[in-house]
């Protein structure tokens, strides 16, 4: 029996967006009619994290209709190349783009950690 593997992401890009990574690793997200960009809120992913993975500083993507752009919360771990390939397994690599809604499976409702000890 071969074991699938599932990788959680966040839905970030709504259809329509345009999603910018700048200089620094932040997500910037500008809605359609918006005016301007709005900087992503992500406390989750630390400062290192976010200079580590620079392949993709200065690019920006189009959301099209009927799509959702992804990112994972570790952007800067290498992944299987069975879910992604090497450097990571979001919307921002070339393979994988704007994901349709029938890829996504569920929304998370509790992360439980493990305890130390």
């Amino acid at each position: 029996m071969r074991r699938r593997t599932t990788v959680q992401q966040r839905v970030i890009g709504l259809p329509g967006d345009v999603v910018r990574e700048d200089d620094h690793g932040f997500i910037w997200i500008k809605s359609p009619g918006g005016a301007k960009f709005v900087k992503l809120n992500e406390p989750y992913v630390s400062a290192s994290s976010r200079l580590a993975d620079r392949a993709h500083f200065g690019r920006h993507w189009h959301v099209p209709k009927g799509y959702y752009f992804m990112l994972g919360d570790n952007r800067s771990q290498p992944l299987d190349p069975s879910v992604g390939g090497p450097g990571g397994c979001d919307s921002r690599y070339f393979d994988n783009g704007p994901v349709p809604p029938r890829i996504i499976i569920g929304k998370v409702v509790r992360i439980i950690r493990p305890s130390s000890g």
